[in-house]
Formats: C-alpha cells, structure tokens, sequence
C-alpha cells in the first residue's frame, strides 16, 4: 500500500533521483524509506502543517534568504542566527 507525505524540505531522492519540492507529495510503498526520509527532516511524518504558517527564514535564490522583517541575508546559517536574534527580541517587546 502506498504512503503520501508533504515534503517539508525540498530534495533529490538518492534512490530515484527525483527532485521533490516543498509542499509536494511523495508517495511510497517501503515504510523504512519513509522513515529514514522523516528522520533526515525531508518529510513532514504525516502531520499536515498550517500552510497560512510562516517559517523564516525564507529561501530566495543561491544561498540568499529573507528574514521576516524583509532584511536579505546570505548563508543559511548566517540566515538562521539573524532570524533567531529577531525573534528573541520580539519576544521581549
């Protein structure tokens, strides 16, 4: 029997070599690659989350984001701490 997920996070299967888009259903009959998929953060395990959800930072292009002031930042580590720091000092007001 077939399983469908939402992918969380975008990839290119290793087995297939298809590409899957956040957002995007993957469909499979072998429970351990879901499994294995849902560990490595790519799949969402089941659960369907809020679309109206924002999640910042988001990707634009190359290793460019946007936090959720509008700032652009490059590097998605650099991305994730600015984005962290903003949301630490809203918490506060």
């Amino acid at each position: 029997m077939s399983e469908k997920n939402i992918v969380s996070q975008a990839f290119r299967d290793k087995l297939t070599g298809d590409y899957h888009s956040v957002g995007s259903t993957y469909v499979s009959d072998d429970p351990k690659r879901i499994n294995e998929l849902e560990k490595l953060g790519y799949l969402n395990d089941g659960k369907v989350s809020d679309p109206k959800e924002d999640v910042w930072p988001k990707w634009i292009s190359g290793r460019n984001f946007e936090l959720s002031n509008g700032e652009k930042v490059t590097g998605k580590d650099e991305a994730i701490e600015a984005q962290k720091a903003l949301d630490q000092a809203n918490s506060t007001e």
